[in-house]
């Protein structure tokens, strides 16, 4: 079967088999390890990713044993073990294919490869006013459109412009048995048919193989400013984010960092800038008209509530730069941790819960003698959580207590109505979980996979239990 894909690949393409390079292809940033592949495709163009797809959906046809896997690969920046080879597999390193289109005038739509970096995308644009706003924070360089419409990442600006799959027309796919097909349309707007396209987004490649999408970039903001608030109380801080999601349009990112997260952060990043002992919201407003020395910010004004903490409002000296931190969180609480590997979720709830749902973390983190040492943060204005425990000897979390926590706080997010992932994709690291939070249409989603991979050689023991 190998022999067979390498004399069908095109002259450009590279073949990896052996173990020699192919170390790295075992993980993601997860830090889960999977299976050495048995090789890797880099595709030089949507032709070498059909011919991988036709020989291996042959060999599953003629009862090849045990059956070869194709997984599919962005930067390798997941954090949940989307890309991670469970068994005998083809890993399809799809950075090579990253060409990009012209934007259409007027629309800002651009159809470019699945291998395009998010920051090259925005790069390329920058000097025409517009930028693609899906950007994983501190994973710009390496993330690929490819990657992010396959967990629907969102970042800091969903709160403003939305998720990957909000920023979607169409999408190029090659199915199981290496046809291409369309989903979705070039254009804004249609009603003509079933839109199909959202069925890859989040998929993670179980699916098809996303090869190109054409995506929507937004204007560039005019001006740019930050507002920096400080709670004494974490819920209460919470609880302010569902009113300031209404009370502008112009806030494009509002993100929560816990007090203990600002605790470790000052501690290992001293020029950060964050008020010591409180709660911290992080605004970042965007505006076509007002400079940054004009902002109205006379929405604050809805924080006044007697019932709840005072609001500090407090701006860092020239030398901080809290913005720079935050993008440095997940590395700087990885590097603490075992193996580099805290125990991490990425829960969402709704907003009129978030705050009760920040209360029982620090309560539960407290009963469990953790209550200093959880670090919660995240993209708060859409309800999404970042919850990261550093584990190791004393004072870290013993790794076995920081799992039952886990577990416990995202069961505890569904019972509230939210969900398992909010932006890091369900994977391999969340694959049972989501299953008690789609148990009402597991069985509609298995179906669905079996009708466009049959043979169940799509990147398998991902998002979908059995």
């Amino acid at each position: 079967m190998l022999d067979q894909i390498a004399r069908l690949l095109g002259p450009d393409a590279e073949f990896l088999r052996g173990e020699a390079g192919l170390g790295a292809y075992r993980t993601d940033k997860s830090g889960l390890v999977g299976r050495l592949p048995l090789a890797v495709v880099r595709p030089a163009s949507v032709q070498d990713v059909q011919a991988v797809c036709r020989v291996v959906h042959q060999a599953a046809l003629d009862g090849l044993q045990p059956p070869v896997a194709i997984v599919p690969r962005g930067g390798g920046t997941g954090l949940s073990g989307g890309a991670v080879p469970v068994g005998p597999s083809i890993v399809l390193d799809m950075t090579t294919l990253d060409r990009i289109g012209p934007a259409v005038p007027d629309t800002g739509l651009v159809h470019c490869q699945a291998g395009v970096t998010i920051d090259r995308l925005n790069r390329l644009y920058a000097s025409e006013g517009l930028f693609f706003p899906v950007m994983p924070t501190g994973a710009g360089e390496t993330a690929t459109v490819g990657g992010v419409i396959s967990t629907n990442a969102r970042g800091m600006y969903a709160m403003k412009y939305g998720s990957a799959g909000d920023n979607v027309c169409s999408l190029d796919c090659v199915l199981s048995d290496g046809r291409l097909v369309r989903l979705g349309h070039d254009v804004r707007e249609s009603s003509s048919g079933l839109n199909l396209a959202p069925l890859l987004v989040g998929a993670e490649g179980t699916l098809a193989v996303i090869v190109a999408a054409t995506v929507r970039l937004h204007p560039r903001p005019v001006s740019e400013a930050s507002v920096f608030l400080a709670f004494d109380d974490p819920g209460d801080a919470a609880r302010a984010c569902a009113v300031l999601r209404r009370a502008s349009p112009a806030i494009a990112a509002l993100e929560l960092v816990s007090r203990g997260t600002v605790e470790l952060i000052n501690r290992v990043i001293p020029d950060s800038g964050f008020p010591r002992g409180k709660t911290v919201l992080m605004l970042s407003v965007h505006s076509d008209s007002w400079s940054d020395t004009q902002v109205d910010t006379s929405w604050l004004d809805l924080l006044d509530d007697p019932g709840h903490s005072p609001v500090t409002r407090w701006s860092p000296d020239r030398a901080q730069a809290p913005w720079e931190a935050r993008h440095r969180f997940t590395g700087v609480i990885s590097e603490m941790s075992d193996e580099g590997r805290p125990v991490r979720l990425d829960p969402a709830v709704g907003l009129e819960n978030l705050g009760g749902y920040v209360d029982w973390l620090e309560r539960a983190a407290s009963d469990l003698g953790g209550h200093e040492r959880i670090c919660i943060f995240g993209h708060a204005g859409v309800g999404l959580l970042h919850i990261l425990l550093a584990t190791g000897a004393p004072p870290l979390w013993p790794r076995e207590t920081a799992e039952a926590f886990r577990r416990a706080a995202i069961k505890h997010a569904i019972e509230l109505g939210g969900t398992v992932t909010g932006e890091h994709g369900v994977g391999m690291a969340a694959i049972d979980l989501s299953a008690i939070e789609n148990a009402p249409s597991m069985n509609l989603m298995s179906t669905i996979k079996h009708t466009l991979d049959p043979t169940g050689i799509m990147n398998p023991g991902k998002v979908l239990c059995g």
